[in-house]
């Protein structure tokens, strides 16, 4: 039951994170992330 909430959390975040609640370092790194997943 707690993993639900925290899931839900997690959820809520990232459906109303923006660019700047990331910060610039951490979108450099989630962009590098992303292309590196595909690239696979």
């Amino acid at each position: 039951m707690e993993k639900d909430l925290q899931n839900r959390q997690i959820a809520r975040f990232a459906l109303n994170a923006t660019y700047e609640d990331i910060g610039k370092e951490n979108v450099d790194q989630l962009k590098k992330h992303l292309l590196d997943s595909i690239a696979r």
